[in-house]
């Protein structure tokens, strides 16, 4: 059993609920602390105790290769309060320059102080959720921050760049509602993304979910107005690869952007080989280890109450926990639907004889979107196979769920 080496913890408290979310998150309101912080990241540090206490490892500490604090608003925590998670972690692991440490951010929540302060902890890599540079979108979103906020925070990063070293990320969202113009807010983006040239872009399409605001309170419906058509997201998507890729980015997954590849994401690179092992921490967050997806609650209360019976000993009683088994063909679905989404693609001698024929023939059944190079790599055809990499995928499995292939 191989101990992991990648470490997914969850903040999951932000001062306001955005109208597209449907992440685990606890709304504090307008103030940026909460009495709950302390009692939270007790039970936090309990769960990580407990875990890796119990964990079978050798005795010699293992490098950490990646840690994700996600929300959430990581921000909203001082590094005083985060230490201690940091002292724990490394009873665990050695941690040096190698370990990327990912930090989520929101404009408006940090100062040029506390960035400080939070580099002092071995954090490199800081991601911004930005989402839009237009105001008026900012507030249909309803994101927690104005315009200047965003500039102000870009700007704090950026100015401590010249003495730190350390990667900025973005988050951007598209197929945002009320949108009419597919260029508008691309070249937007554009010209900030050429002033201030973050090492890293996430750039995602707003998923209209039917537990968020956007869906419950407004009526928001995928293809009607407010909401984009499916053509005019493909056309902006296909935009968007042309030109940032013209601003010198590398397009390396469908929604991430690197200027060069020692800025891609270590961390998601994990999630989308499908089957390698890391551990996830607090309300909400997932582990994967050895094929076995472990989700924990995501009520805060029931989390609570989960670690405490943890702590307490009762692990019978530590209800709550969700447990998948990913293995044979759900296994080999989840591995495909991380690796096509990258450029370089999924390498095919990760699956069995019978799965490799049957990807092959059907790769030659698509050649104008999907292609197996010389070293058995399967990849997507360019920004058309981005586009279509979805509905390449539904064919896939729903002709894996018909054939009685040997996985």
């Amino acid at each position: 059993m191989n101990f992991p080496q990648s470490i997914y913890i969850h903040l999951p408290f932000c001062l306001k609920k955005c109208h597209y979310c449907i992440f685990q998150v606890h709304f504090l309101g307008h103030s940026p602390t909460s009495s709950l912080f302390p009692s939270y990241l007790n039970r936090l540090a309990d769960e990580i105790s407990h875990t890796l206490n119990n964990y079978p490892k050798s005795s010699d500490k293992l490098p950490l290769d990646t840690l994700f604090f996600g929300g959430g608003t990581p921000s909203l925590f001082s590094s005083k309060e985060l230490f201690p998670i940091f002292e724990l972690i490394k009873k665990h692991y050695k941690i040096n320059e190698m370990t990327e440490i990912s930090f989520e951010m929101n404009p408006g929540t940090f100062s040029k102080q506390s960035l400080s302060e939070y580099l002092s902890l071995g954090i490199n890599r800081f991601s911004l959720g930005v989402q839009s540079f237009n105001e008026e979108m900012l507030k249909t979103l309803n994101r927690g921050h104005n315009l200047s906020q965003v500039i102000e925070s870009i700007e704090i990063l950026k100015n401590m760049q010249s003495d730190k070293k350390f990667t900025v990320s973005w988050d951007l969202l598209t197929n945002l509602p009320y949108e009419t113009d597919h260029k508008k807010q691309i070249f937007e983006f554009l010209s900030y993304i050429n002033k201030f040239q973050p090492e890293h872009l996430s750039i995602y399409s707003m998923i209209l979910e039917p537990e968020s605001v956007f869906y419950q309170k407004f009526g928001f419906r995928e293809e009607v107005f407010p909401m984009p058509n499916q053509d005019f997201c493909a056309d902006q998507l296909e935009i968007i690869h042309n030109e940032i890729i013209k601003a010198g980015y590398h397009h390396y997954e469908i929604s991430s952007f690197a200027k060069e590849t020692r800025f891609f994401c270590r961390h998601n690179e994990l999630y989308w080989e499908g089957n390698r092992s890391f551990f996830g921490f607090g309300m909400g967050a997932t582990s994967l280890i050895n094929g076995k997806r472990i989700s924990r609650p995501k009520n805060l209360k029931k989390y609570m109450e989960y670690v405490e019976n943890l702590r307490l000993g009762k692990e019978k009683e530590s209800k709550g926990l969700l447990i998948e088994e990913e293995k044979g063909k759900e296994n080999v679905k989840i591995v495909l639907m991380g690796g096509l989404r990258r450029e370089k693609g999924v390498d095919l001698k990760r699956f069995g004889i019978e799965i490799r024929q049957f990807l092959t023939d059907f790769s030659e059944n698509y050649k104008d979107l999907v292609e197996i190079g010389a070293d058995g790599w399967m990849k997507m055809k360019g920004i058309k196979g981005f586009l279509l990499c979805d509905e390449i995928l539904a064919r896939i499995f729903v002709e894996i769920d018909r054939k009685a292939l040997k996985f």
